[in-house]
């Protein structure tokens, strides 16, 4: 079994390797000119540096990769084998979203890549663990939803660092006590990485954005031991509870854009962290509330697995139902604060409606959405950059003379965004 030592170093390495790495990363942010400039689906005002995931995701990898030539990820050939997969896909995921991140991808080839990413994994999983076809290709397919999930959700202060460290540390738990070493151990680096990244994040005026290098990471990463754990006949309760309420999040507010007949790729702020910040919620407020929904349905999910692991089946559904419940509330919460149903509800009739005429859904959603680009990454309202203080993370200037004069002009990202940026979806 996977030591404590072993866990807490791992963890104290991903951490300092976190907090440090973004000063090496600063001058090639500065090369790149990764400056995030807001529209109106941003939840920041100010031009601010994006990319920073770059420093996360490589602290993610090198202290799980330490942890694997320790020898502590590992204890025969095949757990080997589902280490080193572990490490791949986060080291293909950190390739595409920094790819992404400078210069775009158009969404077929990002789609593909992230498909593959997961068929890989899946198969290299299925090869030691054992499994069927059907199991394999769903494993592909969650993987790769759940990179583009990760990367939705990253759109407020501290989300992203939050749903690192919570979900890192309950798979942490998980290998733990079903005695899987790799499970364990890139649980603990992705918890230290992602909480040494929330103050860069959160600090007033000065904080920097995740980007599509390390949402991408912490979506391959998280859906990567989803499924192993999974494959590992680890419970499917356990196995995925940690990631319910971002699915939840994410998958009503595209079934309810798919259904309104819109382009589920387009901009919009109706996730329902988004409309929480709308009603009042401040970023950390919100942020705290899916943190907290997270933690609240992870317990009430591992309880329901051993429940059910018992023989009570009964109690299990009844577990599993108060879940569900919660997930509702949570669903419902802007709402509940006096906030309105988001513009692209659900209505059945409309969408086959739309449908039988041919191309109006396609009318209606160039009308109602024009596209914004997406030079927008992850969270934040920072301080005018102008007004924020010289540190050695921002020398002067903050931001390059390319990016200051598209600041001053709202419309201007779209038009000089390529046709790949355009599509790129919610990147937040």
């Amino acid at each position: 079994m996977t030591s404590f030592s072993e866990l807490l170093s791992i963890f104290a390495l991903a951490f300092v390797l976190g907090a440090l790495l973004p000063f090496a990363v600063r001058p090639i942010l500065h090369r790149y000119d990764m400056v995030d400039v807001p529209n109106e689906r941003s939840s920041h005002t100010a031009p601010t540096y994006r990319g920073m995931g770059l420093a996360t995701a490589a602290a993610t990898f090198v202290a799980f990769v330490a942890a694997t030539l320790f020898g502590w990820t590992y204890r025969s050939a095949e757990s080997l084998q589902l280490a080193v997969t572990i490490a791949a896909a986060i080291l293909c995921a950190l390739a595409l979203g920094w790819l992404e991140d400078i210069r775009g991808v158009s969404i077929v080839r990002r789609a593909g890549l992230q498909l593959v990413i997961g068929v890989l994994v899946s198969v290299s999983f299925a090869t030691v663990q054992g499994t069927n076809v059907l199991v394999l290709i769903l494993g592909a397919i969650f993987i790769a939803g759940y990179i583009n999930v990760a990367n939705f959700m990253d759109g407020i202060n501290g989300i992203s660092g939050a749903h690192g460290l919570v979900a890192g540390l309950a798979y942490a738990l998980t290998g733990w006590m079903v005695n899987l070493p790799w499970l364990a151990l890139a649980g603990v680096a992705v918890a230290g990485a992602f909480a040494a990244f929330l103050p860069w994040n959160v600090r007033p005026g000065k904080n920097v954005f995740l980007g599509d290098a390390g949402s991408y990471v912490l979506g391959a990463a998280l859906g990567t031991l989803a499924v192993g754990a999974w494959f590992a006949d680890v419970p499917f309760l356990l196995a995925f509870a940690p990631l319910m309420t971002y699915l939840a999040d994410a998958g009503t507010t595209l079934f309810r854009r798919f259904m309104a007949g819109e382009q589920w790729y387009k901009p919009h702020r109706t996730h329902t962290y988004q409309r929480l910040t709308d009603v009042g919620f401040s970023h950390l407020g919100s942020t705290a509330v899916v943190t907290g929904t997270t933690i609240l349905v992870w317990v009430l999910l591992a309880f329901a697995s051993d429940l059910y692991a018992a023989g009570s089946v009964v109690a299990t559904v009844g577990v599993v139902l108060v879940a569900l419940a919660v997930l509702v509330v949570y669903l419902r919460m802007p709402q509940l604060f006096g906030g309105e149903a988001p513009t692209s509800t659900i209505d059945l009739s409309k969408r086959f409606a739309a449908d039988s005429k041919g191309s109006a859904p396609k009318a209606k959603s160039a009308t109602a959405e024009p596209a914004t680009g997406s030079l927008t990454s992850a969270t934040g309202v920072p301080a005018t950059p102008e007004n924020v203080e010289p540190t050695s993370l921002h020398p002067e200037p903050i931001m390059p003379d390319s990016v200051k004069d598209r600041a001053g002009q709202p419309s201007s990202a779209s038009s000089s965004s390529t046709q790949s940026n355009q599509n790129r979806g919610e990147k937040h």
